[in-house]
């Protein structure tokens, strides 16, 4: 009797690689990279699906084959998705001058994985600052990527000057930080570079942060810059008074004391109001001023009350019939010369009331209208009683209603 003994082989089932295909890419999508890791070798060489593949995640290039690491279309579209994904590329690649180019124009942080040698090339650095400095992928807010491609340029460039305070120009405020020490310790360069760049000083030495001159080319640059400066500096009420009126926006980061601080508060309003280019927003500014200045006069008793401050309000608003009203109402005779003098005439100093000739230019100008509109008859009644007071007749500033010889002073048109 004879047994025949019948072998079955186990042949497997074969790949559906369709289905595969759309459980990686979903995996991908989801931020799983292990899920390629996995897969069947054959989608590892389909340049189509590692092409989907770096679209939805980089750095899916690592478990491409070799071949396709060194296929320049998907290395390109890897780096289009993430930077970083030229770390991945064949190593010829990362030293084709050419190729990078292409790469840093597309994702300024590719520069990161190029060769030594082409972090030194300023042209590759300065594409791949600009492509991460565009606006729209980076700003959210008041929010910016810290996004200067200075961080992966050589040590070399970053010891060079002018191409530092280029790269500050084009707007990468963290180059700075990422600049050598002897250009951080540079008093000349840091200066520069808060021309170029206010935001910077948040990168600056502690040094620089206490340097007033370093502080107000921020500000002027940027006013948020005030936020970096020690706080000694932001306490101080004549570096603050000069700070807002460089930048108004300054305030904001001033001492909680200061911010309160009627002057500096008028000063930082009218910087805005002086910079201000939309007619709306000038309005809305001026409303503000005026307000300000009422309130703050209408409050204060005679011994608090701030003397010099229509000294701080812009020229056009000081015109202004309510500001000239809260004058008049708030201010004694004695305090109303002060502020005469001090808001209609430049280059005075000393004892004004002994320059008779300057006196009797101001009462001129003002005469003009300036206090007469909308005043009440009992306000203009006042004001002749003032002048009476204060002032002579100067036939030679009466007749020719020109600037006094010899006084150095210029009166502007209010």
């Amino acid at each position: 009797m004879f047994f025949v003994i019948i072998c079955f082989l186990y042949v497997p089932p074969p790949v559906n690689l369709q289905a595969e295909k759309t459980r990686v890419l979903k995996s991908l999508s989801n931020g799983n990279i292990d899920a390629l890791e996995c897969a069947n070798d054959a989608l590892k060489q389909d340049q189509e699906f590692m092409l989907s593949a770096v679209q939805k995640n980089g750095h899916a290039l690592q478990h491409a084959s070799e071949k396709l690491r060194a296929d320049k279309k998907v290395i390109l579209e890897a780096v289009r998705q993430n930077g970083y994904a030229l770390q991945h590329a064949n190593d010829a690649l990362k030293q084709d001058r050419e190729f990078v180019l292409k790469a840093v124009r597309l994702n300024g942080d590719a520069l990161k994985y190029a060769s030594d040698i082409l972090r030194n090339d300023r042209e590759i650095v300065l594409v791949a600052l600009n492509e991460n400095m565009d606006y729209d992928k980076y700003h959210q807010g008041d929010f910016l990527k810290e996004c200067s491609s200075l961080r992966y340029a050589s040590d070399s460039l970053k010891r060079d000057r002018e191409f530092v305070l280029k790269t500050m120009g084009i707007g990468g405020s963290d180059a700075l930080k990422h600049a050598s020490d002897a250009l951080k310790g540079d008093r000349k360069f840091v200066l520069e570079a808060m021309r170029r760049n206010g935001k910077a000083l948040q990168y600056a030495s502690d040094e620089s942060l206490k340097d007033q001159e370093i502080v107000l080319e921020a500000v002027r640059q940027n006013g948020k810059a005030l936020k970096y400066a020690d706080n000694l500096l932001r306490g101080d009420r004549v570096f603050v008074l000069s700070a807002v009126e460089k930048n108004g926006d300054a305030l904001q980061y001033a001492s909680e004391k200061l911010q309160g601080d009627p002057e500096i508060k008028v000063t930082a309003l009218c910087s805005q109001y002086k910079q201000a280019t939309d007619n709306q927003e000038k309005l809305q500014l001026k409303h503000k001023i005026v307000r300000l200045v009422i309130e703050t006069l209408d409050t204060r008793d005679n011994e608090k009350k701030p003397v010099n401050l229509i000294h701080y309000i812009d020229g056009d608003i000081r015109r202004d019939p309510p500001i000239i009203q809260a004058i008049i109402k708030n201010y004694s005779d004695k305090e109303i010369l002060h502020v005469m003098l001090k808001t209609a005439i430049f280059g005075l100093s000393g004892d004004y009331d002994s320059d008779q000739t300057l006196v009797d230019k101001a009462f001129q100008q003002i005469d003009k209208g300036l206090f007469r509109l909308s005043l009440s008859d009992s306000e203009k009644e006042q004001w002749e009683k003032f002048k009476k007071t204060y002032g002579q007749p100067n036939p030679e500033v009466s007749r020719a209603g020109a600037t006094p010889q010899n006084s150095g002073a210029q009166i502007p048109g209010l």
